[in-house]
């Protein structure tokens, strides 16, 4: 049996006509977590990357969702594992991130339980060196870019460090991407080609 909470009573005596009494003093403990996360890695692959994780139990789990960032501050979902629901077992989990971020990258977990109860895991970091699809240069750059890599069709978005779009399209590879518009600074540049994505530090110059 698991005691959570007990009700008590403290009484002090200083002598035979001083007394202290504490009524209703409440001892409690924290509830389990619902998930106890015992590990969670993220493994660099020639094609891929590959993220394990291990629970020592589950209580009410409905899903673990897999969230990607460049920057360790802003994540966004690319997979969903089914949870246990409720065990007290080991379980282990294992997903595949078949289009990884060129350079390094960032995962964690969203845990989800059956209530819609959310809490997330520590942040696992990678360094994928696997060729990108798409990339481009000169860069710095002042006035255009050119997408390079295989042929196709490259979807692109420069983006701020804090998320924020500042431009997006698609052209070919060889084709060169007006960037004058864009403000002078640093920003996130994103190609995806043929289901990879490749994320560079892009500075804009005067």
């Amino acid at each position: 049996m698991n005691i959570k909470q007990v009700n008590i009573r403290i009484t002090l005596i200083a002598n035979t006509n001083v007394a202290l009494l504490i009524d209703n003093v409440i001892v409690s403990s924290s509830a389990p977590l619902p998930v106890e996360l015992t590990r969670f890695t993220a493994e660099a692959q020639e094609k891929s990357v590959a993220l394990h994780w291990t629970t020592a139990s589950e209580k009410n789990s409905d899903y673990f969702e897999v969230q990607r960032g460049t920057d360790a501050k802003t994540f966004t979902a690319i997979g969903k594992l089914q949870g246990e629901g409720t065990t007290s077992s080991m379980s282990n989990y294992l997903f595949t991130d078949r289009h990884p971020v060129a350079g390094l990258a960032y995962y964690r977990l969203r845990q989800v339980d059956l209530d819609g109860t959310e809490s997330f895991s520590p942040v696992a970091s990678v360094q994928w060196a696997g060729k990108p699809e798409a990339s481009f240069f000169p860069n710095p750059s002042v006035r255009a870019i050119t997408l390079t890599g295989a042929n196709g069709l490259v979807h692109y978005r420069v983006y701020s460090v804090k998320g924020q779009q500042i431009i997006a399209g698609e052209a070919q590879v060889g084709s060169t991407v007006d960037v004058s518009h864009v403000p002078a600074g640093v920003y996130l540049l994103e190609l995806v080609s043929n289901g990879q994505r490749n994320v560079q530090r892009f500075v804009r110059q005067q």
